[in-house]
Order: structure tokens, then C-alpha cells, then sequence
């Protein structure tokens, strides 16, 4: 796991993205997932900004786009990142509370290699690890309360993000 400041930039950043996502309209439209959780780009830009910093202070070159093309196509992105050709999605944890990297399962549709998971916690932001495709699909879905099937793997059964080569 890797920890890193939150920079004053990167809230104003992502307070940005999630006012575009606002003043896309984006909510009005049928949501596939069944979440429509207030500032959930927010958090989700936070912890492709904290992978952002874990990859370049370990040399790994990468692709990211921290627009939101989807909005302009009116579909969904393609991914988060893209590593050695291989597309990674960041899962953001919004509360210092929550020990599992979760998506609901129509995600699934959407091709991702892998899964990574962050946790906000006040100022401070963790990369805590990733799984692969392949054994998310393996997962039972469950219902957490919102009537949504989702994918969930608690935090310690992760690959640490140390591994990620």
C-alpha cells in the first residue's frame, strides 16, 4: 500500500471533473450501474490522481485521460488507465471506513484487465493493490442494501500494488 497527500490542486481538480459530470447532464440519463451517489467522480478522480502519482514515482509508464470523453460520445469510458496495453479501472473506497474494493456487476460488460482499489481518508489517499479480471468474474455477486448486485473484494485478499511491475 502506498500513501499519498492529497494535494490542494488535486480537490480543486476534482471538484472540476465532478462539476463537468453535473453540468453534463450525464445524471438525467438512464444509469446502468443503479448509482447515481452524489460526488462519486469526485472520489473516483482522487484515486486515479493517487495511481497517477504511485505509477510515475515508480517508472511505470502509462495512458491516462483525466477528461471525461464520455460525456462529449454520450458513452461510457474506456478505462482508466492503460498499462503495457492492458487496461486497468480505479475503484475508489470514499470513506476512511470501507475495506473493499466494490463495483456493481454490470460493470463486467465493460472489458477491464484490471481492477485497482484506492481509499480516501480526510487529506490522505491509499493505493492499496489490484486483482485481476479473471477472478472477479469468479465472485458471487451480493447485494449491499441498494438493491444492486455487486462484485466485492475485501482489501487484504489484493495483489498489493508493490507488485504491479
Amino acid at each position: 500500500m502506498k500513501k499519498y497527500k492529497i494535494t490542494e490542486q488535486a480537490f480543486k481538480d476534482a471538484r472540476a471533473f465532478q462539476d463537468k459530470v453535473d453540468d453534463s447532464g450525464l445524471f438525467d440519463k438512464p444509469n446502468y450501474t443503479g448509482l447515481n451517489e452524489k460526488d462519486r467522480f469526485y472520489y473516483g478522480y482522487l484515486g486515479e490522481w493517487a495511481f497517477a502519482q504511485f505509477l510515475i514515482s515508480n517508472n511505470i509508464p502509462f495512458e491516462w485521460d483525466d477528461e471525461l470523453p464520455y460525456l462529449i460520445s454520450g458513452h461510457v469510458d474506456i478505462g482508466d488507465f492503460v498499462i503495457y496495453g492492458k487496461i486497468y479501472d480505479v475503484k475508489t473506497a470514499s470513506k476512511s471506513y470501507y475495506h473493499n474494493l466494490m463495483f456493481p456487476q454490470s460493470q463486467l460488460r465493460h472489458w477491464r484487465d484490471f481492477y485497482v482499489a484506492c481509499k480516501i481518508d480526510g487529506e490522505w489517499i491509499e493505493v492499496i493493490g489490484f486483482i485481476d479480471r479473471k477472478t472477479m468474474e469468479q465472485i458471487k455477486p451480493r447485494d449491499f442494501g441498494k438493491g444492486i448486485p455487486t462484485i466485492s473484494m475485501l482489501f487484504e485478499n489484493l495483489i498489493p500494488v508493490e507488485e504491479l511491475e
